[in-house]
């Protein structure tokens, strides 16, 4: 983030040559931003141990650093070859569009310091321009910046670890109808193949989200294949 501060210019010249200073960020103006949809305490970003640099041209560069939990509306019906879209947004506390606007420098987020995870990939990102109108300012609104991050789930785990046991068992269940009716390991293979779609079942459901707006096709299957 950055932005030009008027009352923060001076002449090198006059100063030794000095054309930048690092101070910490309480010495100096900061807009009010906090995370909106968070999921923890609202707080503003960063704290007064870090540092911000401050040019002679009055140019202030800010890093800001927070640790924070959002929430996220999630579709698992295509669960596990679902795909996720969540955001972030940004938005200032009490200053209105009148006196501050906030605004994304690029389109997408950088993700060149993002370490790689075992379950999802970053498919795309954006960084879109978001407001939300004022409570206490008729006709005014607070600006901020909404970040999306669309996700997509890794399969490999899942495939070796859901799809295939659940297509042996369906191929077994099938061979029930293949052995003769006075076979007495008919009822015994029916029954287990029974006792292990209700095993998958359960692992899948601890696995998934908790929700009820959305129902894995997977599940519905292993629902419904017993009957």
């Amino acid at each position: 983030k950055e932005w030009f501060d008027e009352f923060l210019r001076w002449n090198p010249s006059e100063y030794g040559g000095i054309d930048e200073l690092i101070v910490f960020q309480r010495e100096v103006w900061l807009p009010d931003l906090f995370v909106e949809n968070t999921a923890q305490d609202y707080k503003e970003l960063g704290n007064d141990a870090m540092l911000i640099a401050v040019s002679h041209k009055g140019r202030i560069f800010w890093e800001p650093g927070i640790v924070t939990e959002t929430s996220c509306a999630v579709n698992i019906g295509r669960y596990p070859f679902d795909s996720q879209s969540c955001d972030i947004r940004y938005l200032t506390w009490m200053h209105t569009n009148r006196t501050l606007t906030v605004d994304p420098e690029f389109d997408s987020i950088d993700l060149a310091a993002t370490l790689p995870n075992g379950e999802w990939d970053i498919a795309r990102t954006e960084a879109l321009p978001y407001s939300y109108p004022s409570t206490y300012k008729q006709g005014t609104s607070h600006t901020g910046v909404k970040f999306f991050v669309h996700l997509r789930r890794k399969r490999t785990f899942y495939i070796l670890n859901t799809i295939i046991p659940v297509v042996m068992l369906s191929l077994l269940n099938v061979l029930v109808f293949i052995l003769p009716a006075d076979c007495g390991e008919r009822m015994a293979l029916a029954v287990t193949v029974l006792l292990s779609f209700t095993v998958y079942l359960g692992i899948i459901s601890d696995v998934m989200p908790k929700t009820s707006e959305s129902l894995s096709l997977l599940g519905k299957y292993l629902l419904y294949i017993p009957l």
